[in-house]
This record gives C-alpha cells, structure tokens and sequence, in this order.
C-alpha cells in the first residue's frame, strides 16, 4: 500500500502553466510564472516502493536542485522583505525629521523678521 503524504508551498499563482514530474519517491508540481519555475507540491511516497532506475535518479537530482533553488529564493525573498522593511522605516524618519526641520526654519524665519521690525 502506498501511504502518501503532501508538502505544500503557501504560494497562490495567477493562471499558471503548472508541470509534474516524477522521481523517485516523489512527485514535484512545478508552475512557470513570468518565466521561472516555482514550485507547488510535493508529493511524498513510501520510500520502500520507490523504483530506481537512471532517469528516475535524473529526476531525483533534479527534484533535488529545485529545493536547493527553492530554498534560496525563499531566503532572498526574506532578506529583500527585511530590507524593505527597513528602508520604508528610514523614509519615514526621515520625513519626520523634515518636518521638525521645516518647522524650525519657520520659527527662525519668524525670529529673524520680529529682529528686523
């Protein structure tokens, strides 16, 4: 009996062109979106029924290079997200120090224009 279980990734793509590809002792949805290839499910089989044969091991490896890819992308994604996080908090410092700064010069302007009077 084969005892299946699935992995899924928290991805929703638009429309996509989605491909499936066995190896061995899986099964990989794969969706291209914009051009690249994401990953969908992976679906897990009893690894004491898994066949092995050479384009089996030719899937395998590259089931393997697209977790490997998986994996990387995700982990770009997050360190971009953090910048971003990061750089949105610096443009609204810097908008509140630029108002402080505007509302300074207009106290000097104020200053400066009861001196002159």
């Amino acid at each position: 009996m084969n005892q299946r279980s699935s992995v899924s990734v928290d991805t929703q793509p638009v429309s996509p062109s989605v491909e499936s590809f066995e190896a061995v002792g899986a099964t990989l949805h794969i969706c291209r979106l914009g051009g690249q290839k994401h990953l969908l499910t992976i679906t897990m089989l009893d690894p004491g029924k898994a066949p092995h044969s050479n384009e089996n091991q030719m899937q395998e490896q590259e089931f393997t290079s697209l977790m490997q890819e998986n994996k990387k992308l995700r982990s770009k994604l997050l360190e971009l997200e953090r910048g971003d996080r990061d750089l949105n908090l610096n443009v609204q410092q810097l908008w509140s120090e630029l108002g402080d700064l505007e509302s300074e010069y207009a106290r000097m302007l104020a200053e400066l224009g009861a001196v002159h009077d």
